[in-house]
């Protein structure tokens, strides 16, 4: 990071060490202030949208639920008809899943069930079966 600089066009590095410090080193509070730090820079509004996405993913790691909780339903809102929100929005009802919200996760993985993406509906409709 110190020859490279911080800018937006190091986004995607500073998003795959976040990614390292996270979910192969057990440091997530490094990962947590490179992504604010990323944050805080000039980015667009779908790299602010997946850099909260991480940050949420993060959270989950760190037993902040809640918090990745309201990342996700803020990217879901922003990027309701997108890929990116879809993502979010699945990312959320796992969140209510595993919290042991059936109900809300249920409904929320019915709707993704018909999301455009198949990826996500394929995968919203496996846990759906699963909490229903």
């Amino acid at each position: 990071m110190t020859t490279l600089g911080k800018s937006q066009q190091t986004i995607g590095f500073i998003t795959q060490l976040a990614k390292i410090y996270t979910f192969y080193l057990d440091e997530p509070e490094k990962a947590e202030a490179l992504i604010k730090e990323a944050m805080s820079m000039q980015v667009s509004l779908k790299q602010k949208a997946e850099l909260k996405v991480l940050l949420g993913d993060i959270y989950v790691v760190s037993d902040r639920i809640w918090d990745a909780s309201i990342l996700y339903m803020q990217v879901e809102k922003d990027f309701s008809e997108d890929v990116i929100g879809h993502e979010a929005k699945f990312k959320n009802a796992c969140v209510f899943y595993y919290d042991g919200e059936f109900e809300f996760a249920k409904a929320q993985l019915d709707v993704l069930k018909a999301s455009t993406s198949k990826l996500i509906a394929n995968d919203a409709m496996q846990l759906s079966f699963i909490a229903g």
